[in-house]
């Protein structure tokens, strides 16, 4: 049995200088500890391999298949890594320097001499990167960067030097150059460091953005609704039975002012009823306190009310609009909502439909009842209702058609019951 590193062995050739490194690669700290190929392997004979498995390996193959030329520059190493057997057909790690054990400790002294370098063209091999880090130490690994689509090198590479002074000398160097390139050179940890950095600030650029995004979608929103901006169009109510239903409270005012639509939920008590012209919330609720004796009630419950003004009324009137722009959206999306199969809300009871739904006159786009979330897209929405403009209010029908030219309902919802060897042996090349 013979050990590579003797001291009076002639300097390696070119070739055998590349096969050296190689092989010594396949055996060395950085390959083996994660090579579970050559691991097993090792196991079955003493920690030996055979020449015949070693010379399957791309990269060696390419070098040389001839296990006397192998065998030939593996002796005139001066690491004294490896070992070679009686009968030069098989190599091991040698006993004197064992792989050492995985720790926190090994992992950082490994990351403390690992470097980033980028500035080598995509056509540039292994040997061309491995001969411009000769001149700067001896580098134990070579990682290739490639694209995770194409494959193709990145131009640059991740290397790890013996020892951490090497690295360091080499980050801190005032000016290295790859043929006429100047190259980028910075300590992998700072590398990955300067990374997170670049990732972080990406992400607080994009919520920034969305935040300016969503300003001016509101501020955009909020002048279109200013020019269809009516007074004294919205009345707020309470007092309402759980059971109560938009055809109940539509029966009651429509009598006396053409309602556009009911903001309300059954199993609600407080509710919003938008009229359609200037001062007609007033009108309207005024004429039918009077057709009932001086007070309101349906289905036997007192309901008060009265005439949003002011920045209440403006509040509630940009809500509305900005409400009937993601409804708008959604259907231009054409997404189907899907129905509602959990639990009621909690705080609400689950109330089962009753008696028939009213068509209101409508003179535009249609809208379904479904619940809309925040987010346009996020959920799907139905839109089976037909137009019926100019048409009155038909007890008998079973859907409710929204106004669509700048004033939709909100949309809201009735709750219902219902690595290979070969692969590990090329990582220098990856």
């Amino acid at each position: 049995m013979s050990a590579n590193g003797d001291k009076s062995a002639e300097s390696p050739s070119k070739l055998e200088t590349k096969i050296i490194r190689q092989v010594e690669y396949y055996f060395g700290d950085a390959n083996l500890r994660r090579d579970r190929f050559l691991q097993e392997k090792s196991k079955e004979d003493d920690g030996w391999i055979s020449l015949e498995t070693l010379v399957t390996f791309n990269r060696l193959k390419s070098l040389s298949t001839d296990f006397k030329v192998i065998t030939g520059a593996l002796k005139k190493s001066q690491s004294g890594l490896l070992e070679i057997n009686e009968d030069e057909l098989k190599l091991r790690r040698s006993t004197a320097k064992p792989l050492p054990e995985e720790s926190d400790d090994l992992r950082a002294d490994i990351k403390a001499r690992s470097v980033y370098c980028k500035g080598f063209p995509s056509d540039a091999t292994l040997d061309d990167i491995q001969e411009f880090f000769d001149g700067y130490g001896k580098v134990a690994f070579i990682q290739m960067r490639k694209t995770l689509d194409t494959k193709e090198f990145k131009g640059s590479v991740f290397a790890t030097f013996e020892d951490e002074e090497a690295a360091k000398k080499f980050v801190e160097a005032e000016e290295i150059k790859f043929k006429d390139t100047e190259t980028i050179r910075m300590l992998k940890n700072e590398y990955f460091k300067k990374k997170q950095e670049d990732r972080r600030k990406m992400r607080d650029d994009e919520k920034i953005k969305k935040v300016k995004d969503q300003e001016e979608k509101t501020k955009k929103a909020e002048e279109e609704a200013e020019q269809h901006y009516e007074t004294g169009c919205i009345l707020f109510f309470s007092g309402v039975s759980e059971q109560t239903s938009r055809e109940d409270l539509n029966e009651v005012f429509d009598k006396h002012g053409n309602v556009k639509w009911i903001d309300f939920v059954r199993g609600q008590t407080e509710g919003y009823i938008r009229f359609e012209g200037k001062d007609e919330a007033k009108n309207a609720s005024e004429k039918a306190k009077e057709a009932n004796g001086g007070k309101i009630t349906v289905k036997g419950n007192e309901i008060t009310f009265k005439v949003l003004e002011g920045d209440e009324e403006k509040k509630k009137w940009l809500e509305t609009y900005e409400q009937q722009n993601k409804v708008r959206q959604m259907k231009r999306m054409g997404r189907k909502r899907k129905p509602f199969k959990g639990r009621p809300a909690r705080g609400r009871k689950e109330v089962k439909y009753e008696g028939k739904k009213t068509v209101f006159e409508s003179d535009g786009e249609s809208g379904d009842e479904g619940d809309h979330s925040p987010e346009a897209g996020d959920t799907k929405a139905d839109d089976d209702s037909e137009p019926m403009a100019g048409e009155k209010k038909d007890t008998k029908s079973v859907k409710r058609v929204l106004e669509g030219q700048g004033d939709e309902a909100p949309s809201t919802k009735q709750p219902r019951t219902e690595e290979t060897s070969e692969q590990k042996a090329e990582v220098v090349a990856d």
